[in-house]
């Protein structure tokens, strides 16, 4: 054999090896799974799954699979969930596979806590409102509109309806041209920190004359 059949065969051989060398170099590693719980056999969504020794990672889905793929020869997955004990899987690098990974719950027995609140004894001693309460309740029936022959008090009452959260195009609104001075009325002082504009308002201040006799009232319009 002559020395140039020679290196044709040998270079012939290394691009050959060359090329199988690359082609195992480059074909990726595909890893397709399930991942369910060991007890009940639920599949588990949201469970990390990660290469290992590597960033390639992701999350299973509501049904529990999941699909991880990678140019890098790698040999192990670690899967990860909340509540369950952490695995490591083996596969075969360059390869597309399927897998089934079960967890298994991780059993945690918590002991008994009783929380007891320390009970303060209310006191009523140097407080003024439980002072007047307890005068008001020991004059009930003295006060009582029963117990006077005639009787007459001044009485004050205010209905009030309002808008809150008015939208300034509403104010810009063509129909509402004849109407703005109403809202140049809009309120801040009775919710503070919110426009309030009012739409309906009533004060009556009156005096009501009582008479045992006749068992009726009567109201006297003031303003």
């Amino acid at each position: 054999m002559s020395f140039l059949k020679i290196s044709i065969i040998t270079i012939v051989v290394s691009l050959l090896a060359f090329l199988n060398c690359n082609s195992q170099t480059f074909n990726p590693t595909i890893v397709r799974g399930l991942v369910t719980d060991s007890i009940s056999n639920d599949p588990l969504p949201s469970v990390y799954v990660m290469y290992m020794d590597s960033s390639v990672a992701t999350i299973t889905d509501d049904e529990g699979l999941f699909t991880l793929h990678t140019q890098d020869t790698i040999s192990y997955l670690k899967v990860r969930f909340v509540g369950h004990q952490t695995k490591i899987i083996h596969v075969t690098p360059g390869a597309n596979q399927f897998v089934n990974i079960t967890l298994k719950p991780i059993s945690q027995q918590l002991s008994e806590v009783v929380i007891k609140a320390k009970r303060k004894r209310y006191r009523n001693a140097d407080n003024p409102a439980v002072a007047i309460i307890e005068e008001v309740i020991r004059h009930k029936l003295q006060n009582h509109t029963g117990s006077y022959n005639d009787l007459a008090y001044n009485k004050y009452q205010k209905v009030l309806f309002a808008l809150d959260h008015v939208s300034p195009k509403l104010v810009k609104i063509g129909l509402m041209k004849p109407f703005r001075f109403v809202f140049d009325n809009v309120d801040t002082t009775i919710i503070p920190g919110k426009r309030v504009l009012p739409v309906y308002l009533q004060e009556i201040f009156a005096t009501d004359y009582f008479r045992k006799t006749t068992s009726c009232i009567k109201g006297n319009c003031i303003c």
